[in-house]
């Protein structure tokens, strides 16, 4: 597995596992306003689907898919995260796959600035985990309990990857995610 394949995975993972903890979220929990994101859970959760569908849309070539509506209900933006993050998986494997000359060729962007396909993969990347940081903050002052920090080493172990590579675990270690 390589690196930009383990930020696709754990940038998947995290995102769904943030977005799940916000289901049992009342709607007054969703639109409380804070200081941090785009100041309310839904709206910053709506803004990282919309991001990755558009910039997803320049990386292919194509416009992109009508936004996702900022009042949207969280199983709504499970299923945009979904379709919008696969195509962008796809994308982000194409641009990998046709090498330097690709990563390093440019489009112009909506404000007239030219920008790389490989600055943009990684752009996606960044932005992504810039607001799983914002939604975990988000929840934890909404009071839900028992989060996962959100970092690639956490993803690895509670994904199975270790334990899949053949890592050896201290004898007696008790695997919290094991259960």
């Amino acid at each position: 597995m390589d690196l930009i394949e383990r930020l696709l995975g754990h940038g998947r993972w995290f995102t769904v596992m943030f977005l799940e903890a916000a289901l049992p979220l009342s709607d007054e929990q969703l639109d409380r306003e804070f200081d941090i994101g785009h100041r309310t859970y839904r709206k910053t959760a709506v803004h990282m689907v919309n991001v990755i569908e558009g910039e997803t849309a320049r990386l292919r070539g194509v416009p992109p898919a009508e936004r996702l509506a900022e009042n949207a209900s969280i199983p709504d933006t499970l299923e945009a995260h979904k379709i919008a993050y696969d195509k962008f998986e796809e994308a982000v494997r194409a641009v990998v796959a046709a090498g330097n000359e690709k990563q390093n060729a440019t489009y112009v962007d909506n404000f007239g600035i030219p920008q790389s396909y490989g600055g943009t993969v990684l752009y996606v990347i960044m932005q992504n985990v810039v607001r799983l940081s914002e939604l975990r903050h988000f929840l934890v002052r909404l009071d839900v309990e028992n989060l996962f920090e959100g970092d690639v080493q956490e993803w690895e172990h509670f994904a199975g990857l270790i334990d899949q590579w053949g890592g050896q675990y201290p004898k007696g270690f008790v695997r919290p995610w094991a259960s």
